[in-house]
């Protein structure tokens, strides 16, 4: 992946959680909202930042352990989602609607943005 490619990626990854904070600066959106938006993109980047150190580490290996190392990661990842979802909506305050569609939407998001550094590696 050359510079310009990294750094698109990783401007990509920042765009969202900055628009919201952004909008929140600019009284567009309450604190309820903005705090339901943050603590559910943060769920889901520590999920993808975990799921990209298995990306780097089962790249240089077989392709069954790649495999391996990937649905592995994914099934971990799923659960520690779960977790950490359920922990949040139980002992933080928060706007549920929001919460539960920000992490949905970040998750779908940052699996886009997985299945494109996948290809990008491979360029």
């Amino acid at each position: 992946m050359n510079n310009t490619k990294r750094f698109l990626f990783i401007l990509s990854n920042l765009f969202l959680p900055l628009a919201i904070l952004f909008l929140y600066f600019f009284d567009l959106i309450n604190t309820g909202v903005v705090i339901s938006w943050i603590i559910g993109w943060g769920i889901v980047f520590l999920g993808f930042v975990f799921e990209l150190g298995l990306f780097k580490r089962g790249l240089g290996k077989g392709d069954k352990s790649f495999i391996r190392n990937i649905l592995g990661a994914l099934i971990i990842r799923l659960f520690f989602t779960l977790i950490l979802v359920f922990l949040s909506i139980r002992f933080l305050e928060l706007n549920q609607n929001n919460f539960i569609f920000s992490v949905f939407f970040f998750y779908i998001f940052y699996l886009i943005n997985e299945i494109f550094y996948l290809n990008f590696r491979s360029n």
